[in-house]
């Protein structure tokens, strides 16, 4: 874990200093995730048993429902791209979500949907250095591969035996949110958080965000461009976006809505 003296972020400043640090220690492969400090390096479908229990059905039941709904859906027998699909979505998966931007991780420990009462936390992984204890070899492997199919196999079927391992992989880009979002997974064979891997302290490093300066980073984010409506590039959050922008700083001077040119 990073040491005391380095785990309070306090600005976007000082975490673009901690990630050049994690780059250096590590060797520039990292990716992040940002959360409330409460919850655990635990995907939503290990964290409640009957989430669990009925996680083939739960799939089964996406699945059937996402062909009338979107255009453009993976093949039947791409299980790995619907856990991707549906881990986007909201569904409870036994995926973990991180991003390749410390910035993008950032937003999700400190937006408004967050508890502004508790402290925001910043991971940062090693996927290489995961990923070589649990292979074990220093790779991130795709879907495809024999170990990866494993621990996903009893996310769609029944009665298939679960596998211990924790695997850092590699996605394919099957939705706007993920191209958005720099999206990296982690896939959770076991209901055993992340942190509490008797090696985690090789590979994960944590960093705190008070409660007092939550919204000053977020709005040194905003000003970055880092968005709500950037990162999930969908109409409903543009105009919820719009929204708030107005209710927080006026009415702007309106642009001509059929274009500049018209």
């Amino acid at each position: 874990m990073v040491t005391s003296e380095t785990t309070r972020i306090t600005s976007v400043h000082q975490l673009v200093d901690a990630a050049e640090m994690i780059y250096e220690r590590i060797g520039g492969l990292a990716w992040w995730r940002g959360q409330d400090e409460d919850l655990p390096l635990l995907p939503k479908a290990h964290r409640k048993s009957h989430w669990a229990r009925n996680e083939p059905s739960l799939a089964a039941r996406f699945i059937n429902g996402a062909y009338a709904r979107r255009t453009s859906c993976p093949p039947s027998d791409s299980l790995g791209e619907w856990l991707f699909l549906m881990q986007h979505y909201g569904m409870p998966t036994r995926l973990l979500d991180w991003t390749l931007s410390p910035l993008i991780a950032a937003f999700f420990s400190v937006q408004k949907d967050a508890a502004l009462d508790g402290r925001g936390v910043i991971y940062a992984l090693d996927p290489l250095g995961m990923n070589e204890g649990q292979y074990p070899m220093r790779i991130i492997p795709s879907t495809d591969d024999q170990e990866v199919r494993r621990v996903i196999a009893p996310a769609f079927l029944h009665d298939i035996p679960l596998t211990a391992k924790h695997l850092a992989i590699s996605p394919v880009e099957i939705d706007p949110r993920m191209m958005a979002q720099s999206s990296v997974f982690t896939i959770h064979g076991e209901v055993r958080p992340l942190e509490d891997l008797p090696d985690a302290h090789r590979f994960l490093y944590r960093f705190e965000i008070p409660a007092g300066c939550k919204r000053q980073i977020g709005g040194e984010l905003f000003v970055l461009g880092i968005r709500k409506q950037n990162l999930f590039p969908d109409l409903q959050n543009l105009s919820e976006a719009i929204i708030d922008e107005v209710e927080a700083y006026g009415h702007p001077e309106e642009p001509n809505a059929r274009g500049a040119g018209a």
